[in-house]
């Protein structure tokens, strides 16, 4: 058996000691804790922080306590553990040795039968580098051989002529000393996962921002433009940091999810670290570009933002006050863009906005649980049961309906700038493209058809694409 290039011994006499976090599992199972205890309980969370500078090892049993880690959809180095399993039965002793609290390693265990021995942080001592050396050394005092991932590691493999390591070739030469690479299970941030979690093809919904710029007509300047581009780009580091605060949040519902689980974070192909480090890089990014274009723009970035937090948190497992919050958070875009283009409010703009979002936003709900209902699935974040689905059909239909009427509206009693538009009159002819396409998408997903969200699927969908061209057409034409 070859790992990396390294020659590892089918059978080794010595027993063979695993790491828990980032060894066996690909995540930290203490960060993931803290994230969850977060999400279900904020104060108990808060209250239990001085634990991690008074004694870690009672922090981590707190956090244990209070969100206890679902061993069974911990996602596991697959690698690892097939090395593993593969020691123990031809008959090596594999003992489980990690600083993650004892309650996690002995579920973890319970998963995966085969280890001789359990050991983890009990309470009161934190099992990690010298110490967790120590504890090996009891059970072992013959000799040993350790998996690991950490710098903190470094003085376990030192005491050993053998090491097994996870990480780049790089740090297991700096870290193992002058011990033996045995094996080497590669593993180094993914920029590939990172582009993936920050989901690109949504910042296609931040092209609302260019909404007020497009309606402006012949007066708007190249300026404007610029302006709207920075939002633009402001508004998708925002919103990137957001669904990567969602993921974060629902990394045991994700696990869960036949599609979700596949996702960065749900997979453990980035860490709950790195996603941190991240999210707080893209809110500092987006908060630098929408301080420099002013304060009430950087105010309404901050309402989008407060409004995703409080949704993640929060709203989403509120039914019907969710499809209202992601209605307001799209609409929110267009009035990001009003204040950079200094474009009179439209409110017959901002209710059409709500209307046809609020829609689709139904549409999504009503997607998700036709397809929970057809296959039986459960969906723990949300709090829709079959029974929402009548409801849920004659109100989406009717946000439709509604939206069409109030865009009809808009062109009926609002009052263009003077010069703005050549042929004002051929937007009416957006009226029938909008009124088909809403039921094109609804038809579509009566039929199973749209299995996403539905702003994705319409830039997917050839139709789609036609018409928003059509309209497009209209409108160039119209200046």
């Amino acid at each position: 058996m070859t790992a990396h290039g390294f020659s590892v011994p089918l059978v080794d006499e010595r027993p063979l000691c695993v790491d828990l976090d980032g060894t066996l599992s690909r995540v930290d199972t203490l960060h993931e804790g803290m994230l969850r205890a977060l999400k279900k309980a904020p104060a108990d969370f808060l209250r239990s922080l001085p634990l991690a500078l008074a004694s870690k090892a009672r922090f981590k049993r707190r956090i244990a306590e209070i969100a206890p880690t679902p061993a069974e959809t911990l996602p596991l180095n697959e690698d690892v553990l097939a090395y593993v399993r593969a020691q123990s039965e031809q008959g090596r002793q594999v003992d489980l040795v990690s600083a993650a609290d004892q309650s996690i390693v002995d579920a973890v265990a319970s998963r995966l039968p085969f280890f001789n021995r359990v050991i983890g942080s009990d309470g009161q001592t934190n099992l990690s580098a010298a110490r967790k050396l120590a504890a090996i050394r009891d059970l072992h005092a013959e000799g040993f051989v350790y998996a690991g991932d950490s710098r903190a590691d470094s003085a376990i493999w030192q005491a050993t002529d053998q090491a097994i390591v996870v990480g780049t070739e790089t740090f297991a030469r700096q870290a193992i000393g002058p011990a033996q690479l045995a094996a080497l299970f590669p593993r180094a941030l993914s920029w590939r996962a990172v582009w993936r979690a920050v989901r690109p093809h949504q910042w296609a919904k931040n092209l609302l921002l260019f909404v007020p710029l497009v309606l402006a007509g012949q007066e708007a300047v190249g300026a404007d433009f610029l302006i709207t581009l920075l939002g633009f780009a402001a508004f998708c580091c925002i919103a990137s940091a957001g669904y990567i605060f969602n993921d974060l949040m629902d990394l045991d519902a994700d696990r869960a999810h036949p599609k979700k689980q596949f996702r960065p974070f749900a997979a453990g192909i980035l860490t709950a670290a790195e996603g941190v480090v991240l999210f707080a890089a893209l809110i500092l990014g987006g908060g630098l570009i929408a301080w420099t274009l002013g304060p009430v723009f950087m105010a309404v970035c901050g309402l989008y933002f407060c409004g995703t937090m409080l949704y993640s948190f929060w709203l989403k497992r509120r039914p019907l006050v969710d499809i209202m919050a992601l209605a307001s958070l799209y609409t929110i875009r267009i009035v990001a863009g009003t204040v950079l283009t200094a474009n009179t409010f439209s409110f017959w703009i901002f209710t059409f906005s709500m209307f046809i979002f609020a829609s689709l936003a139904i549409l999504k709900r009503y997607t998700e649980l036709m397809d929970e209902t057809i296959h039986r699935t459960v969906r723990k974040s949300r709090g829709y049961t079959a029974t929402d689905l009548p409801l849920l059909l004659p109100f989406g239909a009717g946000s439709a309906v509604a939206a069409a009427l109030l865009f009809v509206i808009y062109l009926v009693e609002e009052r263009f700038p003077s010069g703005a538009y050549a042929n004002p009159e051929l937007l009416w002819l957006i009226f029938p493209i909008l009124l088909f396409w809403q039921m094109h998408i609804w038809r579509a997903a009566l039929h199973g058809k749209v299995q996403e969200d539905p702003v994705l699927f319409a830039l997917k969908d050839r139709l789609s694409q036609i018409l928003g061209g059509l309209s497009g057409l209209v409108i160039v034409a119209s200046w």
